[in-house]
């Protein structure tokens, strides 16, 4: 009977490492996709169509919306956000080929991550 508690508690415990563990990913995960979406929202609004102007900045309202996270993760994901695009207008102050190359690996990490955010519903 000892032994039946012990792995029942031992088993408990692994599963509760392995949810925070996926929830620290989880959060992790979303504070790069913030990120993303504050380089893109500066970068596509120098070098992408005029309809595009705040489309990056409205996916992040969304995506706070929808995700509801705890208020440090709120900040975490915002300030994420803000200091992608701070960097991107220092780094991109002019469309260039090197900001469009910019954009679209922003692009692709984004899909990723989204892939990745998707598949751990």
């Amino acid at each position: 009977m000892r032994l039946a508690a012990a792995v029942a508690a031992l088993l408990a415990a692994l599963i509760c490492d392995a949810d925070a563990a996926s929830y620290r990913t989880r959060q992790k995960m979303l504070t790069e996709l913030s990120g993303v979406f504050g380089g893109l929202h500066f970068i596509r609004r120098t070098c992408g169509p005029g309809n595009e102007t705040d489309v990056w900045r409205e996916r992040m309202k969304q995506l706070v919306r929808l995700e509801d996270p705890s208020a440090t993760q709120r900040e975490a994901m915002i300030e994420a956000f803000n200091t992608a695009y701070r960097d991107a207008r220092r780094r991109f102050p002019d469309c260039t080929a090197e900001a469009a190359n910019r954009a679209a690996s922003l692009a692709a990490d984004g899909e990723r991550l989204t892939e990745a955010l998707r598949a751990d519903l």
